[in-house]
């Protein structure tokens, strides 16, 4: 499973993702590798962010 489908599952179950969650999933040591997975999967259109700083999370684009 890939590090994106891993990240999918996720909000599935829980209905959104945090930056500190999707570090824990990928086993990222810095936020630059979790924010260039989210970028991709954001400009593929899987997902999309909602909030700003602190509150910012992910989830499912419909």
């Amino acid at each position: 499973m890939s590090k994106a489908e891993k990240v999918l599952a996720y909000i599935r179950q829980n209905g959104s993702i945090s930056m500190q969650k999707v570090m824990e999933i990928g086993n990222y040591r810095s936020r630059t590798g979790a924010r260039k997975l989210i970028d991709k999967m954001i400009n593929a259109d899987f997902i999309e962010k909602t909030g700003e700083g602190n509150k910012t999370i992910y989830k499912i684009k419909e």
